[in-house]
């Protein structure tokens, strides 16, 4: 789950209108959180590098946008 000081900060940079790119620790599931709160994107590598199907997994987190 998404912190709540995390997706708080988010919410409120957003609303400014400052692009948020969560940056780390990113899931598919987390990427759904950022969206939700108004992020622009998300970057991973640990996500992708430690699965089996790397390109599903990209797919399921660039989801929330497309």
């Amino acid at each position: 789950m998404l912190l709540q000081h995390a997706r708080g900060l988010i919410e409120a940079l957003a609303s400014l209108g400052t692009p948020v790119f969560a940056i780390g620790g990113v899931t598919p599931e987390r990427a759904r959180q950022v969206h939700a709160a108004g992020g622009w994107g998300v970057a991973s590598i640990r996500a992708l590098w430690g699965s089996k199907k790397p390109a599903e997994v990209a797919q399921q987190m660039i989801e929330p946008w497309v």
